[in-house]
């Protein structure tokens, strides 16, 4: 898997901002925390996006905002 991290490291050199897709009805265990750090690292956007928002109740979609935006 050492071409994985290769790519995933280049991506992140290069990209500007960086989008992680999240599923609302189980956001932390769809985040990849290992790349979300090396995204902080390099000083790099790091945007959330919620896909499945539907699925759950106002309330719990608020609470995974407001813990995700303390966080970075």
């Amino acid at each position: 898997m050492p071409s994985y991290w290769k790519h995933v490291n280049q991506v992140l050199r290069d990209a500007e901002i960086i989008i992680e897709v999240l599923d609302a009805r189980m956001v932390e265990q769809t985040r990849h925390i290992e790349i979300e750090q090396k995204v902080q690292r390099q000083g790099k956007i790091l945007l959330y996006v919620f896909n499945k928002c539907d699925l759950v109740d106002p309330e719990t979609l608020a609470r995974h905002k407001k813990s995700l935006k303390k966080r970075y």
